[in-house]
Parts: structure tokens; sequence; C-alpha cells
């Protein structure tokens, strides 16, 4: 429960400082709020993985990766961005990426990136879930992967 308010007061201010970007477009507000990702296999239960989009087609995704014995948090990796709807496409570009991993000391590590369009796939929004559907590559080649969220905020 303390991970689940410390991921929300880190998306909530994404979402608030989306607000002031008003020469952006305006996105879909249906897509706009705080999800969470519903793990469909349990080998996963110790990954949190939030994805928010704020106004101003700005978004912000964090994963985290605890310990399932004890709940300690192992690392995070922060993500922000722009992203655009086209259609049922959902585009991601990243601009920034913060790590952190309690194993090398703890201190977070910014990285700045171009904030070129990646992470195309398509999207839905069906009975309060969002799912995503994109490729991810394996070694053994390219593999169509759906994922669903549930709306955290706003409801």
């Amino acid at each position: 429960m303390r991970i689940r308010r410390l991921l929300s007061l880190l998306v909530l201010p994404l979402a608030l400082a989306a607000c002031e970007n008003a020469a952006a477009p305006a996105p879909r507000p249906e897509i706009e709020g705080s999800w969470l990702r519903v793990h469909e296999d349990p080998s996963t239960a110790g990954v949190i993985d939030y994805l928010g989009f704020g106004t101003g087609a700005r978004y912000g995704r964090t994963i985290m990766v605890d310990e399932r014995a004890t709940g300690a948090l192992l690392s995070s990796v922060r993500e922000e961005g722009t992203y655009r709807l086209k259609g049922d496409r959902l585009e991601l570009a990243i601009t920034r990426v913060t790590e952190w991993n309690a194993e090398t000391g703890g201190t977070p590590v910014a990285t700045d990136h171009p904030g070129t369009w990646a992470d195309a796939g398509t999207f839905r929004i069906e009975n309060g879930y969002l799912f995503r559907t994109y490729t991810t590559y394996p070694a053994d080649g390219p593999v169509e992967t759906t994922v669903r969220y549930f709306r955290e905020l706003p409801d």
C-alpha cells in the first residue's frame, strides 16, 4: 500500500505539470489519468507498473520491482515523455528515463532521450480497463503483446 501511495505522488505531479502546456494538442480525455497494470502471470506479482497520461499530451510510466517475500523495493524505472493518438494508435516518445537500483547504492540516474516516436501500438478502453497491444522483441523474434491496466486516477 505504501508503494501505491508513493506512485500516486509521482504520477499526480506529472498530470498537473502537463496542464501548463496549453500549446500541445489535446488528446481524447478518456485516456487521461493514472492506470495500474493488471498482471495476468503470477511470476510478475512483484512488478508494479503505473502508466499516467496528462493533458498536453504528456505521459509518465513507473515500473517498480519489489522483493515478494518482504515487499522491499529493489529497483524502479521512470519514463517521461509525450504521447499522441491517431485513431486507435498510441505512440509514445520517451524524453527522460530515471533508473534506481538498491544494489548499486540507491542513487537515481537520469538519462535524457531525443523524444523519437517509438513504442507504437494500439489501445482500447473497455469496461474501465485500458488495453495496450504492441510488439516486443525477444531473442526468437517479434511477438505481439497485450497488457491490461485498470484506472487509478481520476475515475
